[in-house]
Order: C-alpha cells, then sequence, then structure tokens
C-alpha cells in the first residue's frame, strides 16, 4: 500500500472513531461538520472518503459485527 492510500485508510478510520464517540456521548442528530471537526479533517474530506451518511453506518456495523464475532468465536 503506497504512502497516500495508508494517510486516506488512516483518515477514513479517523471519520468513523469520531463518529462513534459523538454517538457514545450521545449526541443527538450529529452532523458530517461536527464528525470532521472530531476527526481533525475537512466536512469535503468525510464526503469524499466515506460517501453519505449510510456508508458510514455501515463501516461502523461492519466494525462492530467483526469484533462480536472475535468476542464470540471458540478458542
Amino acid at each position: 500500500m503506497s504512502q497516500r492510500e495508508r494517510a486516506k485508510s488512516d483518515r477514513r478510520l479517523a471519520i468513523v472513531e469520531a463518529a462513534k464517540a459523538l454517538l457514545r456521548r450521545g449526541e443527538q442528530g450529529v452532523t458530517a461538520s461536527q464528525i470532521a471537526s472530531e476527526a481533525g479533517v475537512s466536512t469535503a474530506t468525510v464526503y469524499n472518503l466515506i460517501g453519505p451518511r449510510e456508508t458510514l453506518l455501515a463501516l461502523m456495523l461492519s466494525g462492530l459485527f467483526q469484533t462480536l464475532d472475535l468476542e464470540l468465536r471458540p478458542y
């Protein structure tokens, strides 16, 4: 993976983590602008790297299911 692709991946992760953090704090009606501010990126970056909120939700749920799968997997 190139340096540029690694940086994009890191920003995507930061965006997803920022959205999760805002939701954990009980924020209502979380906006792309709030997520961008929390992640340290521009609002345009949220849309460029993630897309619509449905995609963000899918990424968050995918991570949750991966974690759950690892927790439930027998040793």
